[in-house]
Parts: structure tokens; C-alpha cells; sequence
């Protein structure tokens, strides 16, 4: 049994204060952690243990201090005092733990209770979304095909009959007239014809359609059939089309039509950034087992910061003046992809650009 002498027991008195003092504002902090979120529990309970622990050193350093003087006696009822400090102070931590893990157990238990069901339900919103998108993409490629089949239709009646007056009309004055006249509305059908073609084909990339179907072929063909595609536009600016085949060679793998589509459209683009009296080449050539496509202009060029983007939907270089609504270049990238291969656009410092396909001569990738 401690000695309970005067000295002792003022000793005793004094710590007793120091330590419920610090135990009243430790409990104050416990009651504040008591209402706090989860979020922040234990940040709190840290906070609260720093604090009592800063206590029980600054009490302890006040008493180690006094040491020096104490008696033998004082000794063993500061000892003592410790020793029922540091036991309560470690059954409070226990207490708090004992808190901290079941808040934590019983979030747990919430989360994996709650979370099957909401992941059921988002499941089941996103396939109905996805239903009624499906069906929405599937009306909306039926309504464009019946569209476009009428329209073609049209398009194709006026055709005709603009060909017909053309061929009909005498080479009189007003005969001159009807004629120009009759090849505009041609011009300009064919234009919108291409402008249909050119969006129903941007649906079938859009929707993983686009069908490139092989065939072993003649590429000195398709570079003279795409000229003379191309020959009309290159006339009223008195531009020359030349082509270059010396190294062309007689068989390749590829999809015709399409690859007429791109080359086409690498000539009219060519064509419309070209000025009047300019000179657009068409070259063909075998490079090892691949065939490349390339047409270059005596235009102003294309800025290399863009040259990457006029192959996206909607892009021109320049559309300032000039028909069109930027979708060949990209249809063409498209089909190129579709064949495996690859296609881009250099221009030299000096001016002029050189648009360049290259695809493989062999099976066709179908998208």
C-alpha cells in the first residue's frame, strides 16, 4: 500500500487535478467525434488521442521535473498514478477500436446488401436504352433507304431528260442556250446524287456497314476510268489530267467501285483547290506486295497542322468559295481502312499537295 503521508498526498491532489482536467476536454472531443460522418471518424479519434496523449506527457514531464526533489515515497505514489493513467488511457483506445470496427462492419455489410440490387438496376436501365437505341438506328437506316431509292429514282429521270433536250435542241442560238442549260441540270444532279451516295455512305461507316467485296483488277483501268470521271470538272478550269502509269501494274486485289470512289474524290479535290491552268497528276505503282495511289495538284498546298483533320466527317482545308460539305476525304480514309491499308496527305514547302493511298494486294478487311 502506497505511503499516504502530507507531501504524498498533495502530490497526488495535483496530478489528480492535471489529469481530470485533461480527462474533461478528451471527453469533450469524444462527444464532438461522436456526431461526426464516417468519412472522418478516425481522422477525429487521432486527433482526440494526440491530445490526451500530449496531456499524459506534459503531466508526465511536470512530474519528472519535481523528481528530482521528491522523496522515495512520493516516487511510488507518482508511479502508481501513472501506471492508472496509462491502463485507462489504453482501455479507452480499446473502447474506440471496438467503435471505429463496428461502424465499419456494419458499412460494410449496407454496401453489400445495397450494391447487387442498384447494379441490377443499372444493368437493366442500360439494356432497355440500348434496345430503344437499336430500334431507333434500324428505323432510321429503313426510312433512308426508302428515301435515297426515291430520290435516286428522281435524280435519275431528271438526268434523262436533261440528256434528252441536250440531244434534241438544234445548234441555234436559243439551241446553245437549252443546251448550257440542260448540262447544268445535269452537273448539278450528278452533284446531288453524290451528295446522297456520299451520306448513306457515312451511316454505313457510322454503323460498322461499310462492305468492301475483293476482286483481282486492272489498276491502269481505274486510274483512266476515274480521269474521265473527273475530265468535265478539270476542263472548266483548264486543268490538265495526266496520268502516270509507266510502273503501273497489270493486277491487284481490291474493290473496284470503292476504289474508284476514293480515287475520284482525291482528283476532285485536287481539281477544286487548283487554280485555272493547273496540272493534276494520277500515278499508279507497285510497292512490293502493295498498291499505291497517288494524285498530286499545283495548288497552294494544305498546312501540316491540318492535314490530319481533313479526314474527319464535316473538315475542308478551305472551304471558302467552294462546294461541298467534307465528307470524301473521309468516306475515302474509310474505304481504304476497310482494304487494309492506309492513306494520307504530303505538301512541300514549295506548294502543291500529293494525297497517297497505299493498300495491300491481297484479302480485304470487311467492317
Amino acid at each position: 500500500m502506497p505511503s499516504t503521508t502530507p507531501e504524498v498526498l498533495a502530490e497526488r491532489e495535483k496530478t489528480d487535478e492535471h489529469l481530470d482536467s485533461e480527462r474533461a476536454q478528451a471527453d469533450e472531443a469524444l462527444s464532438i467525434h461522436a456526431v461526426v460522418s464516417e468519412a472522418s471518424a478516425d481522422e477525429k479519434i487521432e486527433s482526440v488521442r494526440e491530445r490526451a496523449d500530449a496531456v499524459l506527457r506534459a503531466v508526465r514531464d511536470k512530474v519528472n521535473r519535481k523528481l528530482a526533489t521528491a522523496d522515495e515515497r512520493v516516487l511510488d505514489v507518482i508511479e502508481a498514478e501513472r501506471s492508472f493513467a496509462d491502463r485507462t488511457r489504453e482501455a479507452e483506445k480499446k473502447a474506440e477500436d471496438a467503435v471505429r470496427e463496428a461502424e465499419r462492419q456494419a458499412t460494410a455489410h449496407e454496401v453489400a446488401r445495397v450494391l447487387p440490387v442498384e447494379r441490377d438496376n443499372t444493368d437493366a436501365a442500360l439494356a432497355e436504352e440500348r434496345v430503344r437505341a437499336d430500334e431507333a438506328i434500324a428505323a432510321r437506316d429503313d426510312t433512308l433507304a426508302i428515301v435515297s431509292h426515291e430520290l435516286r429514282t428522281l435524280f435519275g429521270g431528271i438526268v434523262m431528260s436533261a440528256a434528252v433536250i441536250e440531244a434534241s435542241v438544234a445548234e441555234v442560238a436559243k439551241g446553245a442556250t437549252v443546251k448550257n442549260e440542260a448540262r447544268r441540270i445535269q452537273t448539278h444532279t450528278f452533284r446531288m446524287t453524290r451528295l446522297l451516295n456520299d451520306l448513306l455512305d457515312v451511316v454505313s461507316i457510322d454503323a460498322g456497314r461499310l462492305t468492301c467485296r475483293p476482286g483481282v483488277n486492272d489498276p491502269r483501268a481505274l486510274v483512266e476510268e476515274a480521269i474521265r470521271v473527273c475530265a468535265q470538272a478539270a476542263q472548266t478550269k483548264s486543268i490538265r489530267l495526266e496520268p502516270q502509269l509507266e510502273n503501273a501494274p497489270n493486277k491487284a486485289s481490291y474493290d473496284h467501285d470503292r476504289m474508284l470512289q476514293v480515287l475520284a474524290n482525291l482528283i476532285g479535290n485536287a481539281i477544286k483547290f487548283t487554280p485555272a491552268g493547273g496540272r493534276v497528276v494520277v500515278a499508279c505503282v507497285a510497292i512490293g506486295d502493295a498498291l499505291e495511289l497517288a494524285v498530286s495538284d499545283t495548288g497552294p498546298g494544305i498546312p501540316e497542322n491540318i492535314r490530319h483533320a481533313v479526314f474527319e466527317k464535316f473538315k475542308q482545308a478551305d472551304a471558302e468559295g467552294r462546294p461541298g460539305v467534307g465528307l470524301g476525304l473521309f468516306i475515302a480514309r474509310s474505304i481504304v481502312s476497310a482494304h487494309g491499308g492506309r492513306i494520307w496527305i504530303d505538301s512541300p514547302p514549295e506548294g502543291g499537295a500529293r494525297a497517297v493511298c497505299v493498300i495491300p494486294n491481297g484479302p480485304l478487311v470487311r467492317t
